[in-house]
């Protein structure tokens, strides 16, 4: 079968055609489903590193028995239940002022009646009944053998413990260091006074929030501080 010319051309333009129509759908896919690009983001970041602030506290100081309080540290903040709305706040006594006298005096009266207690081995004892870690946080104070004379043979640091704790004067500045270190609202009712200090003697810093007073001391001191 021969082709004519024009029929020869019919069929190239139509292999053409068809080519083209390809090629198209061809280029149309690739550009549809090609995936974006998307340009890469760096970020970075700063820290700044704070230095803790350090604040330097007065110590007592100690010399031959006798004891010198330098000036007070800033003293801390204790938030009243009245007045936490107010957002104000109630100033814990100042070292050096508290507890007073009259709180040491129901102190030694709700442990004893103020009775001297017998020093035993690994035991409380005075009229505060201080051990051996209450005398070392209390700061380790010490008197002269002669103001000691029963425990002057005794040597070293149980002998500057006995000494310490069975002088009243050399106890109560003991008393007064631990009260100053540890001092807290143990009742929480938003004042630190002796019915937190007592507790705190007792019961020590964690106890005196957690456990409550026996009985009798409970009753000893309730009468003390109504007096």
């Amino acid at each position: 079968m021969t082709l004519t010319n024009e029929r020869k051309k019919q069929i190239c333009v139509t292999i053409i055609a068809v080519f083209l129509v390809i090629f198209a759908s061809v280029l149309y896919r690739y550009l549809k489903y090609q995936p974006h690009q998307v340009p890469k983001i760096r970020i970075t970041t700063t820290t700044t590193t704070v230095k803790p602030q350090i604040i330097k506290y007065f110590e007592p100081k100690y010399e031959d028995g006798f004891i010198e309080f330098l000036p007070d540290p800033p003293s801390k903040k204790v938030v009243t239940k009245t007045e936490a709305s107010q957002n104000t706040t109630r100033a814990v006594p100042k070292p050096g002022l508290d507890p007073s006298e009259g709180c040491l005096h129901c102190l030694c009266q709700t442990i004893n009646g103020c009775q001297p207690v017998k020093c035993m081995k690994n035991y409380t004892c005075g009229i505060y009944e201080i051990s051996k870690f209450y005398w070392i946080d209390g700061g380790r104070l010490t008197v002269n053998e002669e103001n000691s004379p029963k425990y002057a043979d005794e040597k070293g640091e149980v002998g500057d413990y006995l000494r310490c704790v069975n002088n009243e004067e050399c106890a109560r500045y003991t008393v007064i260091k631990y009260m100053q270190l540890y001092q807290r609202d143990c009742n929480n009712d938003g004042i630190i006074d002796c019915r937190d200090y007592i507790p705190l003697h007792l019961l020590g810093p964690k106890g005196c929030r957690s456990k409550p007073l026996a009985v009798y001391h409970k009753m000893r001191m309730k009468s003390c501080l109504l007096q």
